[in-house]
Formats: structure tokens, C-alpha cells, sequence
């Protein structure tokens, strides 16, 4: 007993010293998570915004869970103004609306949400877990689901953590039965190691992965279309495009008749 007591003192204060000299932050979570002083996204942040849950009610044909590549609030300090997939032109031109043209999806039947936090974080992971489960409720029969996460984790495999818990924890929500409609979507920027990590889970979950890094190598980053670098280097509609197609194709291959 006294050696557990010693060890929780030792920890509490490693804590508190860490927290005062500011190696570690708060970020602004409902379920609050440290994250160490040092990290930074694809946009350049060090700390995780909170993403609201879309309003959504009736029976969800699509689901689209990812990132930035999805979906991403106006942020006017990034000279990002749109509310849809960034740096495309506009929200039917994004992937995830190009997407569900080529699938013949109204987008009011589409759940389309931003769940970038999970990538690095998986503290909100029962949060999350909870509302998909809502969703699903009315949703059992889903026809597509596509899994877009993994940018803005480190290509180091002590990194991917975080992102496996939640990855599993959001297969966890999804009804087993439609884990064969489920696509999981590589890194955009070509991040090997943490692609191995989404595609072993989602082999493990009977789910489907899609391979996109080889989109962005091909893309014209000298024409910059916007002055903030991490938003300028997301892909533009033709990127967009071609992500919306690849993933289609892997729809098409895996199930005929759709």
C-alpha cells in the first residue's frame, strides 16, 4: 500500500511540474486529454479544436467520418472560409459530395462528419462512440461507410496509438453486419506507417481498405490557391475528385449491384 501511495505522489507531482512548465496542455475537450507541448497538425496547430456532431435525423445511406479532407469548419485565421472538404472551391466539389454523386446519394441522406480529435487523441472515443451508435440505431443498414483518419498522426508507429484505439472503438459503434460496407481510406500525404496501422484494423474488422497516397505526389502545389501552407496542400477539386473515384471504384469492386 505504501509503495502504491508513493508511486501515485511521484506521478502527481511529474504532473504538476510538466503542466507548470508547460510540457503539457489542456486542449478545449468535453473529455479532456494531455497532449504534449511539440505536437503540431497538418494546419499547424497544437491543440485540438472541438468538432460538434452535425444535426441529423432519419436513416443515413452514407456515412463519412475523417478529417480536414472531409469536412472543416470557416477558420478566417487559416484564410479558410468554407464549411466542406478543404481547399475545395466549393461543397460539391469536395470528395465526400463528389463521392456521393458518383453513388447516386442525396446528401441529405448523408451523415458527413469531422472527427479529426480521434487521430491523435482517443480520449473523446466514447463520446464519439455513443452518438454513432445513436445513428446507427436509425442506420442498421447503412449502405457505404467510409473511415477517413490518419493525416495528422506521426508517421512513427509509437504515434499510432491513440489513432488504433479509436479507429476500433468506431468499428466498435458500426453494426457488425455492414463492416463489409465499410471503406477505410489511407493517409492523403503518404504516411506508410500509420497506412499499415488502418489497414491491419480495418482487415480485422472484414472492412475494405482504399489506397489515395499516391494522389498527392501528382499534385500542382506551385499553384497556390491558398496563402496558408497546410490548408494550400490539401487537395483541390481535381484531387478531390480523384479520391472521390478511387474510393468509388473500391465500392464498385466489393460490391456489384449498388
Amino acid at each position: 500500500m505504501k509503495k502504491i501511495i508513493i508511486a501515485v505522489v511521484l506521478a502527481l507531482s511529474s504532473f504538476g511540474y510538466g503542466f507548470l512548465s508547460g510540457v503539457y496542455k489542456l486542449p478545449p475537450y468535453s473529455m479532456i486529454k494531455l497532449v504534449k507541448d511539440g505536437y503540431s497538425d497538418a494546419l499547424g496547430r497544437d491543440s485540438l479544436p472541438k468538432v460538434e456532431a452535425p444535426s441529423f435525423e432519419g436513416k443515413a445511406q452514407a456515412v463519412i467520418l475523417g478529417n480536414s479532407l472531409t469536412l472543416h469548419q470557416p477558420a478566417p485565421n487559416l484564410g479558410w472560409n468554407g464549411f466542406y472538404g478543404m481547399a475545395a472551391s466549393n461543397e460539391n466539389s469536395d470528395y465526400a459530395h463528389q463521392l456521393l454523386d458518383l453513388l447516386g446519394i442525396n446528401s441529405q441522406s448523408a451523415y458527413i462528419r469531422n472527427m479529426y480529435p480521434l487521430e491523435v487523441d482517443s480520449s473523446p472515443i466514447l463520446e464519439f462512440k455513443n452518438q454513432l451508435e445513436d445513428l446507427f440505431a436509425n442506420s442498421a443498414n447503412t449502405d457505404v461507410v467510409v473511415l477517413q483518419l490518419g493525416d495528422n498522426t506521426q508517421n512513427v508507429k509509437s504515434a499510432t496509438k491513440e489513432l488504433s484505439i479509436s479507429l476500433n472503438g468506431i468499428f466498435n459503434a458500426i453494426p457488425k453486419k455492414i463492416h463489409s460496407s465499410v471503406f477505410c481510406v489511407s493517409t492523403y500525404w503518404g504516411k506508410s506507417v500509420v497506412d499499415n496501422v488502418i489497414q491491419g484494423i480495418c482487415q480485422e474488422h472484414n472492412a475494405n481498405f482504399v489506397y489515395i497516397g499516391d494522389i498527392y505526389p501528382r499534385q500542382d502545389l506551385a499553384n497556390d490557391k491558398y496563402e496558408h501552407q497546410g490548408v494550400n496542400k490539401h487537395p483541390k477539386d481535381k484531387e478531390m475528385l480523384m479520391i472521390a473515384e478511387r474510393i468509388y471504384g473500391e465500392i464498385m469492386s466489393h460490391k456489384a449491384g449498388f
